[in-house]
């Protein structure tokens, strides 16, 4: 492999990410004029300059749009190579990529990866942060092994494996009519303005809480929208809406809200784990397999 053409199509994308050779240059932590020298060489070997320089600044020629979205993925294929390469020289030949939701981050992810490397301790584990709605591309794209995410039953070709169930509560600001109320029926709620997290950030938990709703005789009137359930808090605390949370979210600190039980049926899954039906990686249902049997 010609590792000077990784090196020139490295300075290439910075130039193309900064549109200016001195931030670049500065990103890279070299000077300008051999990044300068560098773009020319690369411009000379590929037969096409790469931008067009003027007053105005740097922009990309035709060929260098055409050419960068390749550039980005040789490059990041390389970054992987290099991950990959540390991680042999450890010991860890194996890999699982896992997508998980904040949620599962703080609370649950850390105890079952703890429990899990004692049988899996040559597996190298890669977690990144997504909302539930993008675990099924993900999966059958094959850009994660697992998922944690926010669903209630097996979808498509997803096996899901409920982990977590809460009650939901009503959160209200601590001086609303309702706070100091023993139990709140959920029709009560017909008139109040609600916050939600929307539904394309989490289908299956969105549903859920309106077949409660439903069940309960309420039509929710949503009033605003929250990306997390701690940004419904915040809110509910400003005593704009209320909020029909989780039990557990009582153990986080929230500020003038108050939590009040709801009557009847409120069950409800917060976290579940989700998996391809024919994973091709052998570490999936090793994994899975320890993830159900961890102690909640």
């Amino acid at each position: 492999m010609d590792f000077r053409l990784i090196r020139h199509l490295a300075y290439f994308k910075a130039v193309a990410d900064e549109r200016h050779f001195g931030r670049a240059a500065a990103r890279l932590g070299i000077s300008q004029p051999p990044l300068s020298q560098q773009i020319k060489t690369l411009e000379s070997n590929l037969g096409f300059a790469l931008f067009d320089r003027s007053r105005r600044g740097v922009a990309l020629t035709p060929e260098g749009e055409h050419i960068l979205p390749v550039v980005n993925r040789f490059l990041a294929e390389g970054e992987k190579l290099d991950l990959v390469t540390i991680e042999a020289g450890q010991g860890r030949t194996q890999r699982l990529t896992i997508g998980a939701i904040a949620f599962s981050m703080a609370n649950f992810l850390p105890k079952v990866l703890r429990a899990t490397r004692e049988h899996m301790p040559k597996t190298n584990f890669v977690i990144s942060e997504f909302d539930s709605n993008e675990a099924q591309d993900a999966l059958e794209q094959e850009k994660v092994d697992v998922a944690f995410l926010r669903a209630e039953e097996r979808r498509g070709v997803l096996n899901v494996a409920p982990l977590v169930r809460d009650q939901l509560l009503l959160a209200v600001a601590s001086d609303h009519p309702l706070a100091d109320q023993a139990v709140a029926d959920l029709a009560q709620l017909n008139r109040e303005p609600m916050v939600f997290c929307p539904r394309e950030i989490s289908p299956s938990y969105f549903d859920r809480i309106m077949e409660i709703c439903r069940n309960n005789d309420l039509s929710p009137r949503v009033s605003l929208s929250a990306r997390s359930i701690s940004s419904q808090l915040a809110f509910v605390s400003c005593g704009t809406a209320v909020a029909l949370v989780p039990e557990s979210m009582k153990a986080e600190p929230a500020k003038g809200v108050r939590f009040v039980p709801i009557r009847g049926d409120t069950n409800i899954v917060t976290l579940a784990i989700a998996w391809l039906e024919n994973a091709r990686n052998p570490m999936v249902e090793i994994f899975v397999d320890n993830v159900l049997s961890t102690p909640g």
